[in-house]
């Protein structure tokens, strides 16, 4: 996680700029699934246990790959 979407504008912020996670994951020959905004809701709904109920429409993506590279 290091960026986030503005709730007032919808406009992504890089917090620590520039993700260098694929770039990490290469040189690891490690799969690169996807990346997940901060969002303060994920840290609300892990206190109360219920992370299964976020959405988000990156989520699909990530759980796709993973799909994808536990299938072989």
């Amino acid at each position: 996680m290091s960026y986030f979407i503005s709730p007032g504008t919808g406009i992504r912020v890089d917090i620590f700029g520039s993700s260098k996670a694929e770039q990490v994951a290469r040189e690891m020959e490690t799969p690169f699934l996807g990346r997940v905004p901060i969002d303060p809701l994920i840290a609300k709904l892990c206190d109360e246990g219920r992370i299964e109920d976020y959405r988000t429409e990156v989520l699909p993506n990530i759980v796709r790959n993973l799909k994808d590279l536990l299938a072989g």
